[in-house]
Order: structure tokens, then sequence, then C-alpha cells
């Protein structure tokens, strides 16, 4: 049983790290992945990685639009109902 858990855990923690391809860049709503981000109670400081992964493809985050729907993401993710969702979870 504790082998079928590891490779889990490996792929939960792997699908946790912040990577956009040139495409997503381009076209991304930076609103929208700021409030995804704060939804899933994402560190703020993933911006910084999508800043690095974007400006390979010259492309540059919209900061101010991204950081509004990140404190609008929060204020779900930091509701009591998802507190408790997440406390159950682990």
């Amino acid at each position: 049983m504790k082998r079928a858990l590891i490779p889990l855990a490996v792929l939960t923690l792997l699908s946790g790290c912040a990577s956009m391809s040139p495409d997503e860049c381009k076209t991304a709503d930076w609103y929208r992945v700021g409030y995804k981000d704060g939804q899933e109670g994402n560190n703020p400081s993933i911006i910084n990685s999508y800043a690095e992964d974007c400006g390979e493809a010259g492309v540059t985050p919209d900061r101010e639009q991204w950081k509004e729907g990140f404190d609008k993401g929060t204020i779900l993710y930091c509701s009591p109902d998802n507190g408790y969702t997440v406390g159950i979870e682990g």
C-alpha cells in the first residue's frame, strides 16, 4: 500500500510546480491566472516563475492584473468552508 502512495505523492508535488508554455504566456489572461493561483492557495511568489517562463517567450506578465485576481481568489481560499475542506484533506 505504501508503495502505491509514493508515486501519487510525487505526482501531487510536481503538479504544484508553476510552469507556462510560450503559447500560454502569449494568450494568458493574467487576472484569471492570478485568481486561480489565489483560489488554490499558491504562494504569491509564483508570479516570479511565470515571469521567468514567459520571459523566454518575450512576454511580461501583467503583475497588476495578476495581483488583483490573486487577491480575489485568495478570499475564496481563505473562506471557512475551504479551510475545513483543506483541513480534512490534510
